[in-house]
């Protein structure tokens, strides 16, 4: 709803919409009830959209998309095989929607890859896990470069891991 009153030769307007208030100050009212209308039609159309989140993309699709991309440039293979490999390092997240996995999914994997270290024939090493860290960090950044709105949470847990290493359990 908005209120349009004029004070000394100019036009003061109040919107409040969604229990925010907007304000602002014109010299002649035809502007400012253009303002109002803008600003109510705004908060109208957000108010109507609903995002879906089964149309986000999964770590695979996104993994995917990074490896394209890598292709269209001409990537090294070392490079290529690298991100394909995030297939199998992150295989229990692999198909869960990326705006769905959290801080402590990623961490608690993080975590027990490094719990792996004597388990299995490949040495993970907190060099090896921060180096996973980064690539999965760099297909968040390139599909957050192609519109995607998600926080870049590998980058986050490999700065914590990298500062922290010596007290994960």
């Amino acid at each position: 709803m908005a209120t349009i009153t004029k004070i000394k030769n100019r036009w003061k307007v109040r919107v409040c919409v969604n229990n925010k208030r907007f304000f602002a100050t014109f010299g002649d009212k035809e502007t400012a009830e253009l303002w109002a209308i803008y600003k109510e039609s705004i908060a109208e159309e957000i108010k109507n959209f609903e995002f879906d989140l089964d149309k986000t993309i999964t770590l695979f699709e996104a993994i995917k998309i990074k490896i394209e991309k890598l292709k269209k440039f001409k990537a090294d293979r070392k490079t290529i095989l690298d991100v394909e490999n995030l297939n199998k390092d992150f295989k229990e997240l692999i198909n869960t929607k990326i705006c769905m996995i959290s801080y402590n999914d990623l961490l608690s994997h993080a975590k027990n890859m490094f719990s792996l270290k004597g388990k299995s024939t490949e040495n993970m090493s907190i060099t090896t896990i921060l180096n996973k860290l980064r690539r999965l960090s760099s297909v968040y950044s390139s599909i957050i470069e192609d519109g995607i709105n998600v926080e870049n949470i590998p980058l986050k847990i490999s700065s914590y891991l990298k500062e922290n290493y010596d007290q994960i359990d």
